[in-house]
């Protein structure tokens, strides 16, 4: 038996409760329990050097939470802002002040989208360990996340 098939009859035990909500699932060139598989060109990236394989696994999910939840239509729980890859999306923002709360994965990444949108000042609750790593990524201010009290 393969991997995949192990995972497969794994996933099917776990699921077959909602056996009408992944039906077909694993049977396309698309999925994930293979060997290889397939994805349109317009949606890969090259792993930069500096970032391990493990690293880059991650981008995707962070990348995608921030972007919906700053560009997705507000009826679709998104912020409903104009995206910088869109042609008047870039710098269309500028001047509006954003507070980011939270410099995590998705943090680090709404921080740049944010950037590319224009917006100045960009403030963000973070460890002040944090600082250096929230600034360079296009944080203008740091709100230690520790402080018991802020003060406008």
């Amino acid at each position: 038996m393969s991997h995949a098939d192990s995972y497969r009859n794994i996933f099917h035990s776990i699921t077959s409760p909602l056996a009408s909500l992944h039906q077909g699932a694993l049977k396309n060139d698309k999925a994930t329990f293979q060997e290889y598989t397939t994805v349109p060109a317009e949606i890969i990236a090259k792993i930069p050097e500096n970032i391990s394989f493990d690293q880059a696994a991650s981008i995707p999910l962070a990348i995608s939470t921030a972007a919906i939840g700053l560009y997705n239509p507000i009826c679709n729980r998104g912020a409903g802002l104009i995206p910088p890859w869109e042609p008047t999306g870039k710098d269309k923002y500028k001047g509006q002040g954003m507070l980011i709360f939270g410099s995590s994965s998705v943090g680090q990444f709404a921080i740049q989208l944010a950037r590319l949108s224009g917006f100045s000042p960009i403030v963000v609750t973070a460890s002040l360990h944090n600082s250096d790593l929230a600034k360079s990524l296009g944080a203008t201010h740091l709100i230690d996340r520790k402080m018991d009290d802020v003060v406008a």
